[in-house]
């Protein structure tokens, strides 16, 4: 193996990856491979808040302890209305998940240990949209209509919205 491509200083190549995820920002060395990273830390009874990432694939890998991993897909045969099936899955160590752009997850601690999970991700500055995120951003008579239309989701995107 030749090593004249090499850098000259290979620490820049190396990354502690503790509470802070490596991104383009944070461990610049990932931007030309076009990746990023991210480990969590899952307590029992918690769970990873549901999200999706807008600009990015997920690769995620159980390290350690079990849970589920639940996510919404595009799904034409389904019986919901909206065309989408919500599929919870086992996850547990040395499992591996892949999470297409865009598509709605979350993983939620089923053990009574730590859930740890590695997440990998195929754009070195991957966003993170959760559903606390979007809700927060709404005015609150359009969150009030959605919350009262929730048992009747699926059956009409339109919904009264009360003054």
């Amino acid at each position: 193996m030749s090593t004249t491509n090499l850098p000259q200083d290979i620490t820049n190549y190396v990354y502690k990856l503790g509470d802070v995820p490596a991104t383009g920002t944070t461990f610049p060395a990932l931007v030309p491979g076009g990746a990023g990273m991210q480990r969590i830390v899952i307590p029992p009874g918690h769970l990873l808040t549901p999200h999706w990432h807008p600009n990015a694939t997920e690769t995620t890998y159980c390290l350690s302890g079990k849970g589920t991993v639940s996510l919404v897909i595009p799904d034409a045969t389904s019986d919901n209305p909206i065309g989408a099936a919500f599929k919870p899955f086992a996850f547990e160590k040395d499992d591996v998940v892949l999470l297409p752009q865009g598509y709605a997850h979350y993983f939620e601690n089923t053990g009574d240990e730590d859930f740890v999970i590695l997440l990998t991700f195929d754009n070195p500055n991957f966003d993170i949209l959760t559903l606390a995120d979007v809700l927060q951003q709404l005015p609150g008579n359009i969150t009030n209509a959605a919350e009262g239309s929730v048992p009747h989701a699926g059956s009409s995107p339109v919904i009264l919205i009360k003054k």
